[in-house]
């Protein structure tokens, strides 16, 4: 098929003069959406915890996660994990070290310390 000038001026002059693309910021967008998700849901720690590990594993579905409030199981359920409430203060930094449960949520500073004398890692949620 020939085309002539006419034609080709009439596409041009029907094509969008700046083209942009929107996938850069597709990415950030998604993130920015899950995130305000998770948060108006509810799925968030209470003020001041954080959430211990040992060896820098993260739970997977099904493991056992000690929480002392009810904002911290909420977050440990949401990791998948099963929230243990209330579980023993004293005897939960060496479950934890012996893998017994996979993490613990708290913002008692005194386990926070026993959790980092066995080898365990906290980090604020």
């Amino acid at each position: 098929m020939i085309r002539d000038a006419a034609d080709v001026k009439r596409r041009v002059m029907t094509q969008p003069l700046v083209v942009r693309n929107h996938k850069p910021l597709h990415g950030f967008a998604t993130a920015l959406f899950l995130a305000g998700a998770l948060a108006s849901s509810g799925v968030t720690a209470a003020i001041g915890e954080q959430f211990c590990t040992h060896g820098g594993q993260d739970p997977q579905k099904g493991d056992s996660v000690a929480c002392y409030s009810d904002a911290g199981c909420r977050f440990a359920a949401s990791l998948g994990a099963e929230p243990v409430r209330n579980f023993s203060p004293g005897s939960a930094p060496f479950a934890l070290a012996r893998g017994k449960i996979t993490g613990i949520i708290t913002s008692s500073s005194g386990l926070i310390t026993q959790i980092k004398k066995v080898g365990g890692s906290c980090r604020r949620i």
